[in-house]
């Protein structure tokens, strides 16, 4: 997880920084896969200081949610004829069968629906494209009026087509068309490839490998993407596993996915989408009782499948449960749960041509009158108790165990609390302990609230208790606002009220004036604890700040010297921030230079801090030393986002030094390491080549040349890749999934494998609701 965005990002056009709110409105990356997955109570591993400190966060929905539509899974993206054939024969038969000419035709299109339509008016004499058009034609997809847009790929770990349109949401039928498209195209493929070559004729072979579903091998993992091993047969190794096997699945329509799993109880379950009857013309043409039938086939193979490839991800799994859901409505149509001694039986009848799913002890299904299949209750939940044990996602910061070897080694933590960043994790477990049980009046939450405080040893819970009460009895809130109430208990403190006031104060149309009333707010909340000492660090313990997990994995590893490390409210460094900001804007870049170092101080780590002394540095012309604090982040940034953001800022600072092509290769390396500014970054950097005609554009070799020369890092994103990846594995296997989620959330940025991400997504806490 990652705090906040605040970054201090620069324009090269002007001498202050692009700010909105005090802070740049840059969005987290990470936070993208991670922040929409939270519900219900206050998410324990969120940092609230994310509001106190004003950042805009850009949230998106659940991963391969169908407004992904729009854009192509990264995976496919990667696919090119160069990825390798799935059969040893591939080339050949490509080369004979016009495999090879489908793709290109495909890949080169911007509109698949309109080439392909051309292809079936003049390509069906070719056999340079072998059974695509009289796929496409049998059919009845080329009949599709007002199709949008489609692109598409063969995707890297499977060779299946994957298309994406232009529109942000297909209608139901749309997307069965799509759906149905990507199988004609995968059936050609394989058709050309020589599958199920004993059929007689190509009706007899699309049959053949439908029955053959049940069968199906994944292909071999690629050879240039290792993950870490983790434990033998651990968690880590049997969800990469499972994963694996699902998304390196050749099936003829695509397999979307997602499972949980627990090995302490020897459970799996996995639910996969299943392709509605329509899209089944392509075996059955105009025959809509077959496709129903086909339909229902498709799904009990299927969900034989996915139960073989559970089994197989680890010896300790005993038990499958696989729900075949529809797309949309996410209901249930078949659901199977099937021990491991009971699926070979199953197996062996799955093949035949009138195979049908019967409901039976192991097996739940209801078929309407017209074949279809009605939604049913699973018979194994993916959010069954059982497989969320609610422990896997406690708060890391409340327990006080020793980690085990390999998190110490992976993550350089002593203690299970030594991987945690935030101060409130206390609170939100005390409120969410204390949520849905204060009663309906104030005198009701009062005396709940009372309760909890003499119950607590923790001096901020007790304190959020007794302030909670006060604003209940003051009427500042009612008893039924429990947003409001949970904000006052967790987020209420005198620093935290203070900061957000300031802020409100110092926004984008600020005065001098309101800038002034903001700067006594913040020093009126921040100089007593100064003069108290209250965050000073001493011999045998040390007060820090940390923006994220990954940040927190580095200063183990690498900062950390033994002292026991508490951790400073997020208020706290937002305040600074805050006041260093307004006093450079006031002109006081001098006096704002003690908030800077005290961020320094409190966040070592942290490239944000490093970022907001730079701009107070940059307010007194000290250019030079920009270079020099920049440069040091660059050393300690944890994220490709961070080393991206840090060369943004030093091609400003090169520029300002006279020293442009180096600014260039800042800019350069910059937008290959992340794309979140890339725009920004490029737009600069054309501007700064229209100014000076003797620039030029860097390749990333003379762009490598020019950093290593001036001693400036050039980032190793693929390495913190890496960190984050062990971390990742060496967490799960402890049964610790919250904070794993987080550092596979920041590999994922680096390359977005679609198997760690079928990881990532099974490393969320399921509730009945979700």
């Amino acid at each position: 997880m990652e705090k906040n965005a605040q970054s201090s990002t620069a324009s090269k056009r002007s001498s202050r920084p692009m700010i909105v709110g005090g802070v740049a409105a840059i969005a987290v990356g990470s936070a993208l896969l991670w922040a929409s997955e939270t519900g219900g109570n206050l998410p324990g591993a969120v940092a609230w200081g994310v509001w106190g400190a004003g950042i805009a966060m850009l949230c998106v929905g659940s991963i391969r949610n169908r407004k992904e539509l729009k854009a192509a899974a990264a995976s496919a993206g990667q696919a090119s004829a160069a990825a390798g054939a799935p059969r040893a024969d591939a080339s050949q038969a490509a080369e004979k069968d016009g495999t090879g000419s489908v793709e290109a035709l495909v890949q080169r299109s911007d509109d698949v629906v309109a080439s392909l339509r051309d292809l079936v008016s003049h390509g069906q004499a070719s056999a340079d494209y072998g059974m695509l058009p009289a796929l496409l034609v049998r059919s009845g997809l080329m009949d599709w009026e007002g199709a949008p847009r489609f692109t598409a790929n063969r995707l890297r770990r499977n060779r299946r087509w994957w298309m994406s349109c232009d529109v942000d949401e297909l209608t139901e039928e749309g997307y069965d068309r799509l759906i149905a498209l990507e199988g004609a195209l995968n059936l050609a493929a394989d058709l050309a490839e020589g599958a199920c070559p004993d059929g007689t004729s190509g009706q007899e072979r699309i049959e053949a490998l439908f029955r053959g579903l049940a069968g199906l091998s994944p292909l071999p993992a690629p050879k240039d993407r290792p993950f870490p091993a983790g434990e033998k047969d651990g968690e880590w190794a049997t969800r990469l596993a499972l994963s694996e096997w699902l998304e390196n699945l050749p099936a003829p329509f695509r397999v979307v996915s997602a499972f949980q799993l627990n090995l302490d109880e020897g459970l799996a379950c996995v639910d996969v989408a299943v392709p509605s009857p329509s899209c089944l013309a392509l075996v059955a043409p105009d025959d809509e009782v077959r496709q129903a039938a086909e339909a229902r086939r498709y799904a009990w193979r299927l969900a034989l499948l996915v139960a073989r490839g559970a089994f197989a991800a680890s010896s300790r799994i005993q038990r499958v449960g696989v729900n075949c859901v529809s797309h949309g409505a996410h209901e249930t149509l078949l659901s199977l749960l099937v021990g491991r001694g009971e699926l070979d039986s199953l197996l062996a009848g799955a093949a035949a041509a009138d195979a049908e799913p019967v409901p039976a002890r192991n097996c739940r299904l209801d078929v309407a009158g017209d074949g279809r299949m009605l939604p049913v209750d699973a018979l194994l939940a993916r959010s069954d108790e059982r497989l969320n044990p609610a422990s896997r996602w406690d708060a890391v910061e409340l327990d006080p165990m020793d980690a085990s070897a390999a998190v110490r080694e992976a993550c350089g933590a002593v203690r299970v609390s030594d991987l945690g960043i935030n101060e409130n994790a206390r609170r939100v477990a005390a409120w969410n302990r204390l949520a849905g049980t204060l009663g309906a009046t104030t005198a009701d939450a009062v005396a709940r609230l009372m309760a909890t405080r003499d119950a607590s040893e923790d001096q901020t819970v007790r304190e959020a208790c007794s302030r909670t009460c006060q604003a209940l009895v003051d009427g500042a809130v009612d008893a039924s606002d429990h947003q409001a109430l949970a904000l006052a208990f967790v987020l209420g403190g005198p620093l935290d009220q203070a900061q957000r006031q300031a802020l409100d104060l110092a926004g984008q149309d600020a005065g001098p004036a309101d800038l002034e009333r903001a700067l006594g707010l913040l020093d009126a909340a921040l100089v007593p604890l100064a003069q108290a000492g209250s965050y000073a660090d001493g011999p045998t313990r040390v007060f820090r700040y940390f923006n994220s997990a990954a940040e927190r994995v580095r200063f183990n590893r690498t900062v950390a010297d033994g002292r026991d490390v508490v951790l400073v409210p997020d208020a706290y460094y937002a305040a600074h921030s805050l006041a260093a900001r307004v006093l450079t804007q006031l002109g006081r870049a001098e006096e704002a230079q003690v908030h800077a170092d005290e961020l320094a101080r409190v966040a070592p780590v942290t490239p944000d801090a490093a970022l907001s002394r730079v701009r107070v540095l940059e307010a007194q012309e000290r250019i030079f030393e920009c270079v020099d604090v920049l440069i040091d982040a660059m050393g300690y940034a944890a994220t490709a986002r961070e080393m991206s953001i840090c060369l943004y800022r030093l091609a400003y600072m090169e520029w300002r030094l006279g020293r442009s092509r180096l600014a260039v290769a800042c800019y350069e390396r910059s937008m290959r390491l992340h794309g979140e500014i890339a725009s920004q970054a490029k737009e600069e950097l054309d501007e700064l080549l229209d100014s000076e005609p003797g620039l030029s554009r860097l390749d990333p070799e003379e762009c490598a040349r020019e950093l290593s020369a001036a001693g400036i890092p050039l980032g190793d994103a693929d390495g913190a890749r890496r960190t984050m990846e062990d971390a990742a594995a060496a967490c799960v296997d402890a049964r610790l999934m919250g904070i794993s989620r987080a550092y596979l959330a920041v590999a994922l940025e680096v390359d977005r494998d679609d198997a760690l991400l079928g990881v990532y997504r099974s490393l969320a806490s399921v509730s009945p609701e979700g």
